[in-house]
Parts: C-alpha cells; structure tokens; sequence
C-alpha cells in the first residue's frame, strides 16, 4: 500500500506545483524572414487570471523599434495546459514598432483583446519551466 501511495504522490507533484501560482521570466530572440525579435517575457499566473509583460528590440536590417506592452487575461487550466484569453492589452508609450509587422510574427493572443492562445508550462527543474505552443518548446522560463 505504501508503496502505490508513493508513485501516487510523485505522479500528482508536477501538477500540485502548477496549482497555485506561476512567477516566471524568459529571455527569447526570434529571427523569421528578415526580422529579428529580442524580448523578455515576464508571466505571473494565479487565480485563472494572469499578465504577461513583453520588452524587447524589434530589428529589420538596420532599423530598430521597441515592443512595450502588458497584456492582462484570464487562463482555464487543465493539468499543465493552459488556454488563456487577453482582457485587455497595454501598450506602453515607448513601443514604436508597427503593428502590421507585429501581426506578420507574434500570434493574435499578443495583439488583440479577445484573442486566445494555448500554452504548456512543464515544471523542468527546481528553477524552471518548459513553455511550449503547439507542441514545440518555446522557451525555458526561470521561476522568480
């Protein structure tokens, strides 16, 4: 009996772990076409809602532009997935990049209130998580 109770446990961890709260920052560079996007990513989530801060360099050959914004929304979780809605997006007064490039390379979730996006964050070690889109890794993002 012990011995089932101790697998029990160490399956539910991961998924006790992501019950409360997630505080987590992520660094990413994202080249496609002839664009390259420098950010950082800050996620708090708890209690279904969360906010996703975004700062970053937007680079077309020579020229540069700043993405500054916060998109607040409301997530549903099941297990480590999570599908969250933008509530409402601010975009800070020193972003200056154009918002048709913007659409050209992030998903809708970053550009629009009402949009939604599916995100996986997959405890990888004590320090941090696997966040994943559409099955493929997106980046690691450390706890804070």
């Amino acid at each position: 009996m012990t011995k089932y109770c101790l697998i029990f446990i160490v399956l539910l961890l991961p998924n006790l772990a992501l019950a409360g709260n997630i505080k987590c920052l992520a660094n990413h560079s994202l080249m496609h076409h002839d664009a390259r996007m420098d950010a950082s990513y800050f996620f708090h989530l708890k209690n279904n809602a969360g906010v996703l801060k975004v700062d970053g360099i937007f680079k077309t050959g020579n020229h540069a532009e700043h993405i500054s914004r916060e998109i607040n929304f409301s997530y549903n979780q099941a297990n480590s997935v999570y599908t969250m809605t933008n509530t409402k997006l601010i975009k800070y007064p020193i972003e200056n990049v154009d918002a048709k490039k913007m659409a050209e390379h992030y998903p809708e979730f970053f550009l629009k209130e009402g949009a939604t996006i599916t995100l996986q964050f997959i405890p990888f070690d004590k320090h941090s998580y696997n966040v994943t889109f559409n099955h493929s890794l997106l980046f690691y993002c450390y706890k804070l």
